[in-house]
């Protein structure tokens, strides 16, 4: 919540109205939130760590969003996944889209969920919002692309850790 409240500072409107605003404002309420992340020093490690139980199989623990936060760095799952909590906690529907070997994070442009929007979370430290929204759109457009709703995963009886 202390991100969340610092990214509020970012807002041009000093507040958060989540789905109250237009698609423009649901945008720009993310925007502070990547860049109150950028301000904190968020950095992309790549700390895969693979548990596989078979010759071949890749597992990756995920870090949970306060350890994420407290290191100050993340791999694409772990930023993922801090995005996505950031989201929900500003009552915006975040997505999850996992590719091959990378994930990323989207959100409902709409309260309806019609369309989506996505940001590479590993550019925080080299890339301003618009180009990492560029390069999520990109990759999001995948046909490899998998999203998974937060909001549905709840309703299927996955909730966090924490």
């Amino acid at each position: 919540m202390q991100v969340l409240r610092r990214a509020v500072e970012h807002h041009r409107a000093r507040a958060f109205g989540g789905y109250q605003s237009s698609a423009s404002g649901v945008r720009a309420q993310v925007k502070a939130i990547y860049d109150a992340l950028r301000e904190r020093g968020m950095a992309y490690v790549n700390s895969v760590t693979v548990y596989g139980q078979h010759l071949g199989e890749i597992v990756q623990r995920v870090r949970l969003p306060r350890e994420s936060l407290e290191r100050r760095s993340a791999n694409c799952l772990d930023g993922t996944v801090l995005f996505a909590s950031l989201l929900e906690a500003a009552s915006l529907k975040p997505v999850l889209v996992l590719l091959e070997r990378h994930a990323l994070v989207g959100w409902a442009t709409t309260p309806d969920a019609g369309a989506f929007e996505f940001v590479e979370t590993t550019a925080f430290a080299d890339k301003s919002f618009e180009d990492a929204m560029a390069l999520g759109g990109q990759q999001a457009g995948s046909r490899h692309a998998y999203l998974v709703s937060v909001a549905n995963a709840r309703q299927d009886g996955i909730w966090p850790m924490e």
